[in-house]
């Protein structure tokens, strides 16, 4: 192991204690997914097909606005492999404020534009579906301040190499999406409307314990919350700059799985309902690729920031 996974400023059990909480993660998220999946199974195919339409989308904004927060982690990376604390507490500034703005502005644009959008992507689809995917689309719009905040705080936190602490909000945030899940739509019905409301309590609940978490780790990064007090644009353009590359493959990447999804929207309801759930299947095979993808931008970044080169290519 010490021979394969470890180098010089970093031996083969920090690079595991990062990669193991994020797989964990991983599977976990794709675990209940398949709950949630089974779950609104209950409410017809039209429900299923409206989550799995919408999904699709809105895996195109999420990963948008968590290509920043992965921008913020390379730089808090960086700093902290140079144990550069006065710029890791700044870094927290530019990572969250740039994440919580980009997700704000595509919630109110893509809310203003809603309709038009749906009927653009998916007017092949049935009333009955358009109607579950505008519920569900405006509902996860909503939930995106209260997830980008999230998003940005476990980047920083993933920066710093606390994929751990990372991983509780995350399994914690699940955890209650779960269980209002199984109140809303097994329970009382609600169907659609009841995953959207779901959505937003575990996202804005679990978003005000993230900001709680960040100032009890505020000594890992140097922070002084006069810090975040105001927005410093200049961080946030850098952290935006960086974060540039990310955003754009995951665009052109999600972007091709909207373009199938438009092409079976065409077909018959049962057709699209079918794909959500052969789609649940396939995220198994992500697990560890998105896992390894996510855990290699703070080992990395720490190397780059210690100016070890060797480590970083190894």
């Amino acid at each position: 192991m010490a021979r394969f996974f470890s180098g010089e400023g970093m031996s083969y059990r920090d690079v595991f204690s990062l990669l193991l909480p994020v797989v964990v993660d991983q599977f976990f998220l794709i675990g209940f997914n398949f709950i949630n999946t089974a779950m609104i199974s209950s409410s017809g195919a039209a429900a299923i097909s409206a989550v799995n339409i919408v999904g699709s989308l809105n895996v195109l904004l999420v990963q948008l606005f968590t290509s920043i927060a992965l921008g913020g982690t390379v730089l808090i990376a960086q700093y902290y492999g140079q144990k550069n604390y006065k710029m890791i507490g700044k870094m927290v500034n530019g990572g969250v404020y740039a994440t919580v703005l980009v997700a704000t502005t595509a919630a109110i644009l893509f809310m203003l534009l809603h309709s038009p959008i749906l009927a653009l992507l998916f007017g092949a689809a049935s009333p009955a579906v358009i109607h579950g995917a505008r519920i569900y689309m405006i509902g996860i719009l909503f939930s995106y301040v209260g997830e980008s905040i999230i998003e940005g705080v476990n980047g920083c936190l993933r920066g710093i190499g606390r994929t751990k602490v990372s991983l509780q909000l995350s399994l914690l945030m699940n955890t209650i999406y779960l269980l209002f899940n199984f109140l809303f739509v097994t329970f009382m019905h609600l169907g659609v409307f009841g995953l959207t409301l779901s959505l937003n309590i575990s996202r804005y609940s679990i978003a005000v314990l993230a900001i709680w978490t960040l100032y009890r780790n505020r000594a890992h990064f140097g922070l002084n919350f006069k810090t975040l007090r105001h927005v410093d644009w200049g961080l946030t353009k850098r952290v935006l700059k960086v974060s540039v590359p990310f955003a754009a493959e995951s665009t052109f990447f999600n972007g091709g799985k909207i373009i199938m999804q438009m092409m079976i929207v065409t077909l018959a309801t049962a057709m699209i309902a079918a794909n959500a759930i052969a789609s649940s299947w396939i995220q198994l095979s992500e697990i560890i690729p998105n896992a390894l993808s996510v855990a290699l931008v703070p080992i990395v970044g720490q190397c780059i920031g210690r100016n070890n080169i060797g480590d970083a290519k190894n």
